[in-house]
C-alpha cells in the first residue's frame, strides 16, 4: 500500500501545484489547453490509483479535493466524481459524513442543480444540532438548491420545489424558508410591472405552508424557519394575509421550551442605540421585531407581558432598526 499511496499523493500534489500555478499567471489559450490536459491527466490517476485504498482514508480528504479542482477543469468529470463522493459519504458517519456530503453536495449545486434537488431527501440531517443554532445546517444547502432553481427556471419551478419541500418535510425538516425565498426571487422581475401576478405567486406558496405548520406537529426548528418565511413573503403580502400566521408563530415560540436552546440577539439603531436580549423565546422573538412592528397590538401586547422586550422591540420599529443580530450563532460567554 506504501509504494501506491506515494504515487496517489505525488501525482495529487503535482495536479494542484500546477492548477494553482495556472491560476496565478496569464497564459495564452494554447499553453492553457496544454497545462489543463497535464492537470486532468495527474487528477485522473490520483483518482484511479485512490480507489486502491480505504474509503476513509479517500474521503478524509483526497477525494473531496479532487473533485473541487476537477470541477474547476472538466465539469462533466466534476459531476461524475462529485456523485460518487455522495455515495461513499453513506460509509462514514456523524461529522465526517456531514463534510462529504456538503462538498458533494455544492458541486452539484453549482454543476448539475436537478441531481442535488433529488439528492435533498438523501441528506443526513437528523444529526443533533448545538443548542445555540436554530436549525440543521444542511438547511443551507436546501436554500441553495432552491435559490439556483428559481433563477433558473422562475416561477415555474415552484411546483416542484414545493413537491421536494414536502419529501424534506415527512423526514422532519421542512425548509419552509427556502420556499418563502424561492418565491420572492421568482416574483423579482414583476414588482413594477405586475404588482397582482407577484402577488398571486407568493400566495400560492404562502398559503399551502400555513396550512401545514398550522396542522402539523412543529418544533423550535419548524417555527424558527416559518418565521424566516413570514419575513421574506411580509415584504410582498398585504399585512393581513400575513397576520394569522404571525400571531400563531408568537404562540408557538411562547410555548418553546428555553432549556433546550442559548440564544440571545442584539439590535442596534440608526441613532446608536442598542440592547441585547439572551432568553431563547425573546431572542427569537425580536429577530422578527420588524415584522412583528407592523401588527401594534401584537407588538404592545408581548411588550407589556415580556418585559426584557419592551425596550428591544421599541428599537425595531421601522426607519429606526440599523442591524438585528442573532439568533444562530454561538453565545458570547459559551
Amino acid at each position: 500500500m506504501r509504494r501506491p499511496l506515494c504515487t496517489i499523493l505525488a501525482s495529487f500534489v503535482l495536479a494542484s501545484n500546477l492548477l494553482e500555478t495556472q491560476d496565478c499567471k496569464s497564459q495564452s489559450s494554447e499553453s492553457t489547453s496544454g497545462a489543463d490536459a497535464a492537470i486532468l491527466r495527474l487528477l485522473q490517476q490520483s483518482h484511479d490509483l485512490g480507489q486502491q485504498l480505504p474509503v476513509s482514508s479517500r474521503l478524509m480528504n483526497l477525494l473531496p479535493r479532487q473533485v473541487e479542482m476537477v470541477s474547476r477543469l472538466r465539469p462533466d468529470l466534476g459531476r461524475e466524481w462529485a456523485n460518487e463522493l455522495f455515495t461513499l459519504s453513506f460509509q462514514t458517519k456523524g461529522a465526517q459524513r456531514s463534510f462529504v456530503q456538503n462538498t458533494a453536495m455544492r458541486i452539484l449545486i453549482r454543476l448539475d442543480p436537478d441531481r442535488a434537488l433529488e439528492l435533498l431527501h438523501s441528506l443526513d440531517i437528523e444529526e443533533p444540532v448545538a443548542k445555540w443554532a436554530t436549525s440543521p445546517p444542511e438547511m443551507q444547502l436546501v436554500h441553495e438548491v432552491f435559490t439556483v432553481l428559481v433563477v433558473r427556471d422562475g416561477a415555474s419551478a415552484l411546483p416542484l420545489l414545493g413537491q421536494e419541500a414536502e419529501r424534506l418535510g415527512v423526514l422532519g425538516h421542512y425548509p419552509y424558508a427556502a420556499l418563502g425565498y424561492a418565491a420572492m426571487q421568482a416574483t423579482l422581475k414583476d414588482w413594477g410591472r405586475d404588482n397582482q401576478r407577484a402577488i398571486q405567486v407568493l400566495e400560492s406558496v404562502f398559503q399551502p405552508t400555513f396550512t401545514r405548520y398550522s396542522q402539523n406537529a412543529h418544533n423550535y426548528s419548524d417555527d424558527y424557519e416559518f418565521g424566516r418565511m413570514l419575513q421574506v413573503l411580509a415584504g410582498g403580502l398585504p399585512l393581513d394575509s400575513v397576520r394569522p400566521a404571525l400571531r400563531l408563530l408568537v404562540k408557538n415560540l411562547l410555548a418553546t421550551d428555553t432549556h433546550k436552546y442559548q440564544f440571545e440577539t442584539e439590535v442596534y439603531t440608526s441613532d446608536g442605540q442598542t440592547a441585547k436580549v439572551h432568553n431563547a423565546i425573546d431572542a427569537t422573538i425580536l429577530s422578527f421585531g420588524t415584522l412583528i412592528n407592523r401588527d401594534p397590538e401584537l407588538a404592545q401586547e408581548l411588550e407589556s407581558t415580556r418585559p426584557e422586550l419592551q425596550t428591544a422591540l421599541e428599537y425595531t420599529k421601522e426607519g429606526r432598526v440599523r442591524l438585528i443580530v442573532g439568533p444562530g450563532r454561538r453565545p458570547q460567554n459559551m
